[in-house]
């Protein structure tokens, strides 16, 4: 696993209160239940977080999926 502690720390201080888990299982977010464990998960609950989790991803070349 990466070390994602930089992006982490950057997100707290853009986003407090919003969470973002470590290895969690994205069985548990598809239909057929199937998925392998993400190095990190957010569940978004507006534009604003998700644009901060994006442009975050993008300046720190850390691939991502956007599943939804």
């Amino acid at each position: 696993m990466n070390d994602y502690s930089q992006f982490l720390d950057q997100f707290k201080t853009l986003s407090p209160g919003e969470e973002i888990l470590l290895n969690e299982s994205s069985a548990k977010y598809t239909a057929w239940r199937v998925g392998g464990p993400a190095d990190l998960f957010s569940e978004v609950k507006s534009e604003t977080v998700l644009n901060t989790l994006v442009r975050l991803a993008r300046e720190m070349n850390i691939p991502f999926f956007i599943l939804g």
